[in-house]
């Protein structure tokens, strides 16, 4: 699926994808398993006191989650998200509808997550949110013995 460039047309991808389930989980059943060896090598090589890995479909790889110590979910409404599909993606609102409802749903992806970082505001308040996050990983990262909390806790949801 190559646009005039010979480049990949991911949008061409993304309706193919969305509008065959068995396709999809076709292709998901080839990538998942690179993608998840991919990010094993890429944090065994890293030294960094906490690695952030955006993994989108986190959650639907229980692979991909025995790598990480703590889930982050970025979360706004779902009218924000189909607003911010079509937006940046030039999507329908009933291709972005598609899309969403194709992926794990916001309560699954809310319950996975040991921190919750709205993202309804502006990017300053985005920015603290995320400069909370740092301070309240840079202290997890110091810790000895480290390992993921059994349960989430409240203060570790944080607005912006």
């Amino acid at each position: 699926i190559l646009n005039p460039h010979g480049e990949l047309d991911r949008r061409r991808l993304r309706q193919w994808l969305f509008a065959d389930a068995a396709l999809r989980n076709r292709v998901e059943g080839l990538l998942h398993p690179l993608i998840v060896q991919r990010l094993a090598a890429a944090l065994d090589d890293c030294k960094a006191a906490y690695v952030i890995a955006v993994i989108p479909l986190l959650v639907e790889s229980a692979a991909a989650r025995t790598l990480v110590e703590r889930v982050l979910v970025v979360d706004c409404p779902e009218s924000l998200q189909i607003s911010r599909l079509m937006s940046r993606d030039r999507e329908s609102e009933s291709a972005a509808h598609a899309i969403l409802a194709a992926q794990t749903s916001r309560a699954q992806r809310l319950a996975a997550g040991d921190d919750i970082l709205i993202n309804t505001g502006n990017l300053n308040e985005l920015a603290a949110g995320v400069a909370g996050l740092h301070q309240l990983y840079t202290e997890i990262a110091g810790q000895p013995g480290r390992s993921r909390p059994a349960e989430r806790s409240s203060m570790n949801d944080i607005g912006c």
